[in-house]
């Protein structure tokens, strides 16, 4: 039995009633900001202006953002993101996006959103997922790559194509 499996949770992509259990969930796990309508800094503004955009064009059906989350018990426990990559050339894509909640970290849950974001991104076409990283031992231990590190920041690949 898996981890993901274990915790009761199963992952699909995300609707409209996951929004804002997403945006809180990111909020307060991944930018330390538990009130959405909270000042904060720039970079976390312009994150959650991202954020949105990004959710808003994956519920209109926009093939190349994709929002998947990790759901037990209808709570939404992480959640991922994938995009074809506008920067670099064609057939590679990004998560933009990956967060757990805190505790349910370390039971497979983060595994099981990377694998999912990258089936999706290898069923579109996909050769390369790129993300960058604040923990880079975790993301090697799924076969991520090191590309380039600077600061606490680590852009990373995998071939999934």
């Amino acid at each position: 039995m898996t981890g993901l499996e274990m915790t009761g949770a199963n992952i699909r992509p995300l609707t409209a009633r996951d929004r804002e259990q997403v945006i809180l969930l990111i909020c307060t796990d991944l930018l330390d900001e538990p009130d959405p309508a909270a000042p904060g800094d720039e970079t976390a503004a312009a994150d959650l202006v991202a954020l949105a955009a990004g959710i808003a064009a994956h519920l209109a059906g926009d093939e190349a953002t994709h929002f998947a989350v990790a759901v037990k018990d209808e709570t939404v426990i992480g959640v991922v993101a994938t995009t074809a990559s506008f920067l670099a050339r064609p057939g590679v894509w990004e998560i933009g996006w990956q967060v757990v909640r805190g505790d349910v970290r370390r039971r497979g849950v983060g595994t099981a959103l990377i694998r999912h974001a990258e089936a999706y991104a290898r069923h579109r076409g996909a050769e390369i997922l790129l993300l960058s990283s604040g923990e880079p031992e975790h993301h090697q231990r799924v076969g991520y790559r090191v590309v380039v590190a600077s600061g606490n920041e680590t852009v990373m690949a995998r071939v999934v194509g």
